[in-house]
């Protein structure tokens, strides 16, 4: 029996790091030798241990966060969002040389979801912005270690173009609510990250049937992840975009007239965010209550907000806060 002897924590961290790399050799194959000895490539023990810290944060924040009050960190979100919308520039001019940097984008990726926790806006931290955000470390390890530049270039260019225009509204968002109304572009935001997905998955078919030298297994892999990205993403966007396609005014007499202010005011159909929104949450329950405080609008008897979805409807009473419930088709 081998007895390896080991005199340090440094000692069991390359013990371990060389066991991990020796398993993914084994099974994955030889990675790239331009890339392979990097800093946070070298070994998945790094991307390991942030993986779990992420989740760690995603579940254990909320609790801890639960009694406290949210931070105010609209000036960090601003530094924030510039110095994405620099990185993800940077990544596009210079993509060729800088698969490294993309994978590191993707750890700062992370921070939106700790700006969540701290801004207790737990419910932006949804199945698909966790999974999303956790699972590019993966992709950007695989991609800089076994096809470093070469054909991977046409992703990381695309996902790059959407995340400068996508934290170009984030920034716009975090300045505050005065600009929100130049923002009536958001909902295209998802449909530029649809597109991506579909253009990538195209490109990675022409690639299959044309020779290109890619590991077979990757092919597999990046076809399978983003076939459930578009299907994850289409979900979003028809649950979120298609909700409220109507809004009227049942009962209380008095809200009547200020039915047509709200519908003035919104002259688009009334929608959330986008899933990972890291600054504003607009709701139409919040959006409503606001504009009710301000024209001092009686509420002591309640009324009715109800909003047509294809073959179904939902309606809100108002009695200090909006509850939302099931009513029967309309």
């Amino acid at each position: 029996m081998n007895v390896i002897k080991i005199d340090n924590f440094s000692d069991i961290y390359k013990y371990y790091e060389e066991k991990l790399n020796e398993f993914l050799r084994s099974y994955l194959g030889e990675t790239d030798p331009r890339t392979s000895q990097w800093l946070f490539t070298k070994s998945p023990i790094p991307l390991l241990s942030v993986f779990f810290l992420y989740y760690a944060i995603a579940f254990f924040g909320p609790k801890f966060m639960k009694y406290r009050k949210p931070l105010e960190m609209r000036l960090i979100l601003m530094i924030y969002n510039v110095g994405q919308i620099w990185l993800s520039s940077f990544i596009m001019k210079e993509v060729a040389s800088s698969s490294w940097w993309y994978h590191i984008s993707k750890y700062v990726d992370l921070l939106d979801t700790l700006f969540f926790v701290l801004r207790k806006k737990t419910k932006q931290m949804s199945f698909l912005h966790l999974f999303h955000h956790s699972t590019m470390l993966f992709n950007s390890y695989l991609g800089m270690l076994y096809i470093p530049g070469g054909q991977a270039i046409v992703s990381t260019f695309l996902n790059s173009f959407v995340h400068v225009i996508m934290y170009w509204y984030y920034l716009l968002s975090a300045v505050g609510p005065r600009f929100h109304k130049f923002l009536w572009w958001k909902k295209y935001l998802t449909i530029l990250q649809l597109t991506q997905f579909i253009t990538v998955l195209a490109h990675v078919f022409l690639g299959s049937i044309s020779g290109c030298e890619v590991p077979r297994w990757l092919k597999f892999y990046v076809i399978c992840y983003v076939s459930v990205l578009i299907v994850l993403f289409l979900n979003f966007y028809l649950s979120s975009y298609k909700r409220m396609s109507l809004l009227k005014a049942v009962g209380c007499v008095c809200f009547q007239n200020h039915l047509k202010k709200i519908q003035n005011e919104n002259n688009e159909n009334i929608t959330t965010l986008l899933p990972d929104e890291n600054t504003y949450e607009t709701i139409e329950s919040t959006k409503l209550q606001e504009i009710g405080k301000r024209e001092n609008i009686k509420t002591k008897s309640p009324f009715t907000l109800v909003g047509r979805m294809p073959g179904q409807s939902f309606s809100e009473k108002f009695s200090g806060d909006f509850t939302i419930e099931k009513n029967k088709n309309i």
